[in-house]
C-alpha cells in the first residue's frame, strides 16, 4: 500500500511491462512544449532568477571589496552569498517539479495551468528537497564506485520526482515507485536522459566556443541564461511525459486511469 490519500492510485499488480517508444516519448515532449513553451520557460525563469540575482550581488560585491582591498568584509560577503544561494537552490528544484506536474496533467487530457502546477510545487517542497538530496547522494556514491553505477541510479529514480509531486509520495516511497515504473525499460530510459543531458551539454559548448564578442561579454554569456532557461523547461516536459508513458507501459494504465491523479 502507499501513503496516497487517492485510492484510485493503488498500485496495480506487477505485469511484464510493454517496451517504452523513445520516439514517441520525445515527439509528445516537444507538442506538449511547443504548446505552452511561454509559461515553462517563465516557471523555469522564475526558478533561476533569484540564483542569478545573488551571483550577480556576489560578483559585484567581490570586485567591490577588492577595490577598496576590503578583503575582510568581503569574505562576508560571500559566505553571507553563499548561505543564501542555499536557500535559492531551493527554487531551482521546484520549477522542474512544477513543470513535471504541468506537463503530466496535460498528457492526461487535462490541460495545462500554471497556477495549479506551482502551488502543488510549492506544496510539496519538503519533500521533493529531501528526495533530491537521497537521489543526489545515492548518485555520488555510485560514481564514487565507479560511473556505471552511478548511470543507473540516476537511471532507475529518473522519474523519482514526478511520482513525488504527482502521487503525493514521500521520498523514499517515490523512489520505490520510480524503480518500478523504469523496470523493464531502463536502457531506454538510459537512452532518453543522455539526450536529454549529455545532448544539451554539447549544445552548450558549442554555444560557448562562438567567439564573437559584444561589448566585452562572449557571446556564450548572453546566451547562456536564455538557453539553460529553455533547455531546462523542456527536460523537465519530457521527464512529465517519461513518467506518464512509463504508466502505461508498466502498469497498463490509459489515459483515465492516469487522469484521476489530479482528482
Amino acid at each position: 500500500m502507499t501513503d496516497l490519500s487517492m485510492p484510485a492510485l493503488a498500485l496495480p499488480r506487477d505485469r511484464a511491462p510493454t517496451a517504452l517508444r523513445v520516439g514517441d516519448v520525445f515527439s509528445r515532449s516537444l507538442k506538449i512544449f511547443a504548446a505552452h513553451w511561454i509559461a515553462y520557460c517563465g516557471m523555469m525563469a522564475v526558478g533561476y532568477a533569484p540564483i542569478a540575482a545573488v551571483m550577480a550581488a556576489a560578483t559585484a560585491a567581490v570586485a567591490t571589496g577588492s577595490m577598496h582591498g576590503m578583503q575582510g568584509h568581503n569574505v562576508a560577503i560571500i559566505a553571507l552569498a553563499l548561505i543564501v544561494m542555499i536557500g535559492l537552490l531551493a527554487s531551482l528544484l521546484l520549477a522542474p517539479a512544477a513543470i513535471s506536474f504541468g506537463a503530466a496533467q496535460d498528457m492526461s487530457g487535462r490541460g495545462f495551468s500554471m497556477s495549479p502546477s506551482l502551488r502543488m510545487a510549492l506544496r510539496r517542497s519538503p519533500a521533493i528537497l529531501g528526495l533530491t538530496i537521497l537521489i543526489v547522494l545515492y548518485g555520488m556514491f555510485g560514481l564514487i564506485l565507479l560511473i556505471i553505477p552511478g548511470l543507473i541510479i540516476f537511471c532507475v529514480y529518473s522519474v523519482a520526482i514526478p511520482a513525488c509531486i504527482i502521487e503525493g509520495l514521500g521520498p523514499i516511497k517515490s523512489m520505490s515507485r520510480s524503480a518500478f515504473l523504469t523496470k523493464g525499460n531502463r536502457w531506454r530510459v538510459f537512452g532518453i536522459l543522455c539526450v536529454l543531458y549529455i545532448g544539451s551539454a554539447m549544445l552548450e559548448k558549442l554555444v560557448s566556443l562562438v567567439p564573437l564578442r559584444v561589448d566585452g561579454v562572449t557571446i556564450f554569456h548572453i546566451l547562456s541564461l536564455p538557453f539553460d532557461i529553455f533547455v531546462g523547461a523542456f527536460s523537465a516536459v519530457a521527464l512529465g511525459v517519461l513518467y506518464t508513458q512509463l504508466r502505461v507501459a508498466r502498469e497498463g494504465a490509459d489515459v483515465e486511469h492516469i487522469a484521476k491523479v489530479f482528482d
